[in-house]
């Protein structure tokens, strides 16, 4: 259905999926048998067998679920990049089933989306919560450590567009901070390197690119591109 909108992407996905396919008896394939272009086939059609209503449901009370916990980040000032623990979500009587059931079987699609380690539906919320509608929301803590190394990744990539070095360019990473923060980002070496495309990380700083600063830790950054 995208075809008439995107034709040349969408010619090349079709192409792509359908490599090595044959089919004897079809005008879209050509004499060896292979796919001519997804612009012959015919129209798609619904099939009423993969309609799920209730999936639906559930899926839209997900999505409703997700805007009002990142509405609540947003109040509480925390990123959806920063991890949080947990999240406890009450409800009205009427409406708790509802969101039990949906979280029941769609949960790690909402903990994903919303970057929170564990959801649940209580009965009642106390402390300094969010309310929207007839929803209240309590978040946990976020997970400092992990905050820590998505905020350098995405500090080093910013750093890497400033240099203006291409994606697919690999750089020697030089990083300089403090031991307990060190000895963090030597545990978290192979997420460091895949994020921001690196080959080598070294604690020490033969050159300067930036720094970050963050929850009252710094980190100094250093890279050069590297040699083919």
């Amino acid at each position: 259905m995208l075809a008439p909108i995107c034709p040349f992407i969408t010619e090349k996905i079709f192409l792509s999926l359908h490599e090595g396919v044959s089919q004897t008896s079809s005008k879209t394939f050509s004499k060896n048998k292979q796919p001519l272009s997804i612009h012959l086939q015919p129209f798609p059609t619904a099939d009423p067998k993969k309609i799920h209503p209730k999936l639906e449901s559930q899926m839209a009370v997900i999505q409703q679920l997700s805007e009002t916990l990142n509405a609540a980040r947003a109040a509480a000032k925390i990123k959806l990049r920063w991890p949080l623990t947990s999240a406890d979500i009450a409800t009205t009587p009427e409406k708790k089933q509802s969101l039990k059931s949906a979280l029941q079987s769609l949960r790690t699609v909402l903990e994903n989306i919303t970057n929170i380690q564990s959801i649940s539906v209580v009965d009642r919320v106390t402390g300094q919560s969010f309310q929207s509608g007839d929803i209240k929301i309590l978040l946990g803590q976020p997970l400092m450590d992990e905050a820590l190394i998505r905020e350098l990744v995405r500090q080093i990539q910013e750093l890497r567009k400033q240099a203006n070095l291409k994606v697919d360019e690999s750089i020697l990473l030089y990083l300089k901070t403090d031991p307990t923060t060190q000895r963090l980002l030597e545990s978290r070496k192979a997420d460091l390197l895949a994020g921001v495309n690196a080959s080598t990380l070294s604690f020490t700083l033969p050159n300067k690119k930036g720094a970050l600063e963050f929850d009252g830790r710094r980190v100094e950054i250093g890279f050069e591109r590297k040699a083919r």
